[in-house]
């Protein structure tokens, strides 16, 4: 439950203009999907995050091993979301 509340508090400091407060939560949301052993929230939060700022080096290898790892799930709107972060952070050569 945390991450999730995380991420509503993020997602009202950004629509409030408070992007490093938003930003923060995001990060911080991860974390906790990370100490909850929740792939599915790091995904989301991760998802987020890159949607409010791009992605470190670190966040888009994450991000494409979540991706693999839910590669059999369908195309929920969330996978949408995180494909076009992580093509948005690498783009074609």
């Amino acid at each position: 439950v945390m991450p999730q509340l995380l991420l509503v508090q993020g997602a009202l400091e950004w629509a409030g203009g408070r992007v490093e407060a938003a930003i923060a939560s995001a990060r911080s949301a991860r974390v906790e999907a990370i100490a909850q052993g929740a792939p599915w929230l790091e995904l989301l939060a991760l998802t987020t995050l890159g949607e409010y700022q791009p992605l470190d080096q670190e966040e888009c290898v994450a991000l494409a091993r979540l991706l693999e790892q839910f590669a059999q799930a369908g195309d929920p709107p969330l996978l949408a979301r995180a494909r076009t972060c992580l093509a948005k952070e690498r783009p074609a050569r």
